[in-house]
């Protein structure tokens, strides 16, 4: 039987303070979830689950370090740079 364990990421502050400021220079109101390193016991398979914020009703994904988000699932990239104006087109 495989067992698993879930341990919980923190997210980076300044990558929440950019993502946080951007949204609110959009006029949005984001909701984080932090994401988890999921690995199967007995083995050296881990998943890394991203972190997530939720605006308006669409998923953004995001790991810790990274210059990326990811919207709705993971084929679906966005630099952070560019998110600001991702959000505009929503408004």
């Amino acid at each position: 039987m495989l067992n698993f364990k879930k341990e919980k990421v923190n997210i980076d502050d300044k990558l929440k303070q950019r993502i946080d400021f951007i949204c609110k220079f959009c006029g949005f109101k984001p909701t984080f979830e932090s994401g988890n390193i999921i690995s199967l016991d007995k083995t050296n398979l881990y998943y890394i689950e991203p972190n997530k914020a939720i605006i308006k009703d669409i998923l953004i994904l995001f790991f810790n370090y990274s210059n990326e988000v990811y919207i709705n699932n993971l084929n679906n990239k966005v630099l952070l740079k560019d998110l600001e104006d991702y959000l505009k087109k929503l408004s």
